[in-house]
């Protein structure tokens, strides 16, 4: 696959250097970039920006080629490997929350199940079948608890940034003021859009392997009627379960 792909949009090639933050390696794991080893890829992405800066210092200089996004990526994958590039490749285009537009159906499937979760009445109305019912209440309530990503953001906000980073915000004009409202170029941003969209995607999993595809159809029923009486206008149209398997 190469960067000509969807995910490889010169759009998002911000999301590379945010990779490479010291800020944003703790979030690794939270935000499902695992099994990948999170020492390789770091210094993969590192490498591989520096190698594209070196060969576009050069072209500036001789006149040659500029570099492309595909030459970095090249640079990446021979790094990662055929595997390690395989489940990067996953991650950009499954997981990764980069706009306000990713995930839109594991959104909208959210924000149903937080306004049926709060009284139990409204969370028996979706078909949840009975003997699992209390079991997906609970693990959604873990699938919106973002206290383990706090924990660690508190951490790493406490402490300086390192000469790499500093670096990295100046020259990619990334935003030191987090926004809460989308990703946007805010590194901490994106971590923890990313991070909340891999416990949500991981919840589905579990439903998905828990529910029988008759199962599915009468929850995906009952969760679009319960949109329509909730008048939750901004879910455009609720997707059917089976959207939600990335093959976690």
């Amino acid at each position: 696959m190469t960067a000509s792909s969807a995910f490889l949009s010169e759009k998002r090639a911000w999301v590379f250097p945010v990779l490479t933050l010291d800020v944003v390696r703790p979030f690794y794991g939270m935000m499902g970039l695992e099994p990948l080893d999170p020492a390789l890829l770091q210094i993969a992405l590192r490498d591989a920006s520096l190698v594209t800066r070196k060969r576009l210092s050069n072209a500036l200089i001789t006149g040659g080629r500029s570099p492309t996004l595909e030459d970095f990526y090249d640079s990446l994958a021979a790094a990662l490997g055929p595997s390690g590039i395989a489940r990067f490749e996953w991650w950009l285009q499954k997981v990764m929350n980069a706009d306000v537009r990713d995930n839109l159906g594991l959104s909208w499937w959210t924000h149903t199940l937080r306004t049926a979760h709060r009284e139990r009445e409204d969370w028996e109305r979706l078909a949840f079948p009975k003997e699992i019912s209390n079991q997906a209440l609970e693990r959604f309530r873990q699938a919106i608890d973002a206290s383990d990503f706090k924990r660690t953001l508190a951490e790493v906000e406490a402490r300086p940034l390192s000469d790499w980073d500093l670096h990295m915000y100046a020259s990619n004009l990334f935003d030191f003021d987090e926004d809460i409202e989308g990703p946007g170029q805010r590194p901490l941003s994106f971590a923890r859009f990313t991070a909340d969209d891999y416990r949500r995607y991981s919840f589905w999993a579990w439903v998905l392997e828990a529910l029988s595809p008759e199962q599915l159809d009468q929850l995906w029923q009952s969760g679009v009627q319960f949109v329509k009486d909730e008048e939750l206008s901004s879910i455009k149209a609720l997707p059917h379960p089976s959207t939600l398997d990335i093959g976690l």
